[in-house]
């Protein structure tokens, strides 16, 4: 009789701490990824401008205790100018009254456009009783450019009441004041 040689094998099991250390491993990978992807391509503002902004809903924004109600022609309006320029920035001045906690905007003024792009539309400015100034981004980029902060300050100056909106997307819109 042939003598048959067996290996003994040692069965490698999986012991907790292995365990432990590919899990956290594995969630650090996934971190990696996520904030690669996040904060890559200027992603960020994205989010942040998502997080921080408002959808119309039948024609009226709530907005931490202050409702904007937009009359629906008027809003019906401004989506077309915004889908109409598409490629372009456009600026609506939102007029009518502010009362309390509410704001009824009841017509739209279109300030004369000097220059207009992509990302940027420079005009004559809306007038003294203009209640919103209302411009346009590109698609979800909600976040005001450092150029919409100076141009606040300067409205602020000639209208301390005004808020200013930033429409990126037909049903979203970033306010400040």
């Amino acid at each position: 009789m042939k003598e048959v040689e067996i290996e003994h094998i040692e069965d490698e099991r999986e012991t907790p701490l292995k365990k432990i250390i590919i899990g956290i491993v594995g969630i650090f990978l996934i971190g990696l990824m996520l904030s690669y992807t996040i904060y890559s391509n200027g992603n960020e503002d994205i989010l942040l401008g998502l997080i921080g902004s408002s959808t119309i809903e039948n024609n009226i924004i709530e907005l931490n205790g202050l409702t904007i109600q937009i009359r629906a022609d008027k809003y019906l309006e401004i989506v077309d100018q915004y889908i109409g320029n598409e490629g372009n920035e456009i600026k609506v001045c939102l007029m009518g009254n502010r009362d309390n906690g509410k704001i009824n905007i009841e017509d739209l003024y279109y300030p004369k456009i000097i220059s207009q792009s992509y990302s940027h539309i420079e005009t004559t400015g809306c007038p003294k009783e203009t209640i919103i100034s209302l411009h346009s981004h590109p698609n979800r980029r909600c976040m005001p450019s450092s150029q919409d902060i100076r141009s606040f300050e300067l409205l602020k100056q000639q209208n301390p009441n005004v808020l200013v909106a930033i429409m990126c997307e037909p049903l979203r819109f970033y306010f400040y004041s």
